[in-house]
């Protein structure tokens, strides 16, 4: 991953969270009780027949202040579909406050 995007998404997250902290407070209390009722340590949730596993949870302001900060492309590298995108894993490794189990 580009470390420009790394920086981008870096800034943002700290932004975010000096510019709103009530929002973030209260999504921590929110992601507290999340991870209080899922399945394991690692967020799974158990389905029809499967158990999923959900990595994060993002505010839906700072979700979009990161949607803003990059462009479509690096969007792509760093959230897409293809499986050589580590953005996902690398986000909640580095930001555990956002992490929707106790461990990734």
């Amino acid at each position: 991953m580009d470390q420009t995007i790394i920086i981008k998404v870096a800034q943002t997250v700290k932004d975010y969270e000096r510019q709103n902290p009530d929002e973030f407070r209260a999504f921590k209390a929110q992601q507290k009780a999340l991870q209080d009722t899922m399945e394991n340590e690692f967020a799974g949730v158990r389905g029809d027949h499967v158990t999923e596993r959900q990595l994060f949870t993002l505010p839906e302001l700072l979700f979009n202040m990161i949607r803003m900060s990059l462009t479509e492309d690096e969007h792509k590298q760093i959230w897409g579909p293809d499986p050589k995108c580590t953005g996902a894993l690398w986000f909640a490794k580095t930001y555990p406050q956002y992490r929707a189990g106790k461990k990734y």
